[in-house]
Order: C-alpha cells, then sequence, then structure tokens
C-alpha cells in the first residue's frame, strides 16, 4: 500500500507539473510589479504624455487583472454549493482569510495618515483621515475591502443574475464618472451629485461601484469556462488585441481630460482583464511547482509588503529625490528582502 501510494504521490505531482504550464502565475508576478510601479510614481522622469500613456496602458491593468482573478478563484468554491448558506460559509471564510492583512496594513496606511492629517491641521486632520479611511481604506487595501464585499454581494444573489447584472452595470457606470469619465458630466445636474459623493465618500472605488463589477467579472467567467474552452486559441488572442486597442482609444480619448480621483477606471477595463486571465491559462510555459510558489509568494509579498516600506521610507526618497524610479527599486527590493 505505501509503495502504491507512493506511485500514485509521484504520477499525481507529474499531472501537477505538467498542468501548471500557464502563465497565470508569471502574470500575477508582473501585475504586481504594475502596481507598485503605480504607487512609487516611477514614470515620473518621463514626459507627461508618455507617462500618462505607460501609467494607463501597463500600470493600470494590474488592479483589474487581480479582481477577475480573484473573483475567478472565488467562483469556483461558489459554483459547487446550491444553497445560500453554504456560499456565505465560504464568504465567510474568504473573509477571514483576507480579513487579517487587511485590517494591519489598513492600520499601518492609517498611522501615516493620521500623522500627516495631524501636521497640516492638526486634529482636524487626524480624524479626515480616520474618517476617508472607512470609504478608503488606505494602504492599498481598498482593493481587498472591495473583494470581501463584492464576494458578499455576489453569494447572495448568486442566484439572481439580472439584479447582479444591473447592479455590476449601474454601479461601474457611476464609478466611471467619478473617476476617468468625470469630464463627461461637467456642467449637468449629475455633477453635483457626483462632487457631492466624492466630497463625503471619498472614492467610487469600491466593493459596490467596482467590485460588483471586475470582482463579478471573475466569477462569470468562471461559470463559463467549460463554453469559452470551446473558443479556440485564435479567437480569443484576437479579441485580447481588439479590447487593448480600445483600451488605447480610451487614453487617447481621457488624456488632459478634467478626472477625478486616480484615473484608474475604463469602459473596457473588466472585458480586457478577462481576456488577459484566459490567455494566461492558454499560454504553455512549463515551470516547476517550486517556481510557481515562489511567484505566488513574490506577487503576494509584493502587494502586501510595499505599501509599508513605500509609504514610510519611499515618499520620503521620493520627496529628497523627486525620483520615482529611485523610489521604485527601492520598495521593491527591499519588500523581497
Amino acid at each position: 500500500n505505501m509503495f502504491h501510494d507512493a506511485l500514485v504521490s509521484f504520477a499525481e505531482r507529474r499531472i501537477i507539473f505538467m498542468e501548471k504550464s500557464n502563465g497565470i502565475d508569471l502574470m500575477k508576478a508582473f501585475m504586481a510589479v504594475c502596481i507598485v510601479g503605480i504607487h512609487t510614481q516611477v514614470t515620473n522622469i518621463l514626459p507627461e504624455k508618455l507617462d500618462w500613456y505607460i501609467t494607463h496602458m501597463i500600470f493600470r491593468l494590474g488592479v483589474p487583472f487581480f479582481f477577475v482573478a480573484s473573483g475567478y478563484f472565488f467562483g469556483r468554491k461558489l459554483s459547487v454549493h446550491n444553497c445560500i448558506m453554504n456560499r456565505i460559509d465560504d464568504v465567510k471564510n474568504y473573509i477571514i482569510v483576507n480579513g487579517i492583512p487587511f485590517f494591519f496594513w489598513g492600520g499601518v496606511g492609517l498611522v501615516w495618515e493620521m500623522l500627516l492629517g495631524f501636521k497640516r491641521k492638526g486634529i482636524e486632520g487626524s480624524i479626515q483621515a480616520i474618517h476617508n479611511s472607512f470609504f478608503y481604506p488606505f494602504g492599498a487595501m481598498w482593493f481587498v475591502s472591495s473583494c470581501m464585499i463584492a464576494a458578499l454581494i455576489i453569494a447572495i444573489l448568486y442566484n439572481h443574475k439580472k439584479i447582479l447584472y444591473l447592479i455590476a452595470i449601474i454601479g461601474y457606470s457611476f464609478a466611471l464618472i467619478c473617476n476617468t469619465y468625470y469630464w463627461v458630466i461637467i456642467d449637468t445636474p449629475i455633477q453635483n451629485v457626483v462632487d457631492l459623493y466624492l466630497q463625503y465618500f471619498v472614492s467610487a472605488r469600491n466593493g459596490l461601484f467596482v467590485g460588483v463589477m471586475e470582482f463579478g467579472c471573475g466569477v462569470w467567467l468562471y461559470n463559463h469556462h467549460k463554453k469559452i474552452k470551446t473558443f479556440s486559441d485564435k479567437k480569443i488572442y484576437i479579441s485580447t488585441i481588439v479590447a487593448y486597442s480600445i483600451l488605447l482609444v480610451e487614453v487617447i480619448i481621457n488624456f488632459n481630460q478634467c478626472v477625478r480621483d486616480d484615473s484608474s477606471l475604463f469602459l473596457i477595463m473588466p472585458i480586457l482583464s478577462m481576456l488577459i486571465l484566459e490567455t494566461c491559462f492558454r499560454i504553455r510555459i512549463p515551470y516547476s511547482i517550486r517556481l510557481s510558489l515562489k511567484l505566488r509568494t513574490f506577487s503576494k509579498q509584493l502587494f502586501y509588503l510595499h505599501p509599508f516600506f513605500n509609504v514610510y521610507i519611499g515618499y520620503v526618497l521620493f520627496y529628497l529625490t523627486n525620483n520615482g524610479l529611485i523610489q521604485f527599486i527601492y520598495v521593491s527590493i527591499n519588500v523581497q528582502i
């Protein structure tokens, strides 16, 4: 029996190695680097227009990709349950796993923002930082909180697809005009509504307005993965190129426009992120399980740890040198050390 188990174990490891020959882990590592690139202003040494294009055509792909990837793997869990209580249990486990780093690193970011707020406006500034953290968690944790909120909403409404689609479309549309497409509503009654919302709620980048759409796209992708697998690689690759071309058009249109927040949201981004993820599943790059685990660890460490090094030392380096590249190199190296 022991010899049989050993053979089975060896066969399983071989199968895992063969199956683990897609580009998902490599892409996660690359997208994590993109997120660090945004937060360290690495492109600030470039001309303004080139900075805009590199930031929005490359670096801004990171967060939507992680939304879709997170939704995809969470959707795999939801798909095996017909009972809402079982889906809620999945959400509870998801929140427990992600809640610990959320509160820890979000707390680290909040302390820094409170100190900055106190320096600028005294106690009032610190209180404002606390208020802002409820609606836009610091330390890049808005993404984590959005995933948890989106997971809960999707789990509850999992069998009510039309309602979910409606929430996703309306929510993401509102997020767009609170962000990159703010210029569309200038001098209209909607502008007053958006300005009032942003005054009190800081940002529309949250689980309701962005998470349900982008995290939900990942869940949708998993639910339809059998049908999508029947599409040829060529069709997926061409669709990805077309979607990326549409993003280029959006980036060109929005250059030098009046935007709000971080100008990170685009119409095509959820679809493009799904196509990039599907492309990763189809790209065959054989590598060992050990390398796969290293890449996963790299991307997780880079995402969770970079805000600490960036906030407490990286910003100081940028202030002294006015060079985002130095800041980027420092943060990336220290996270891995």
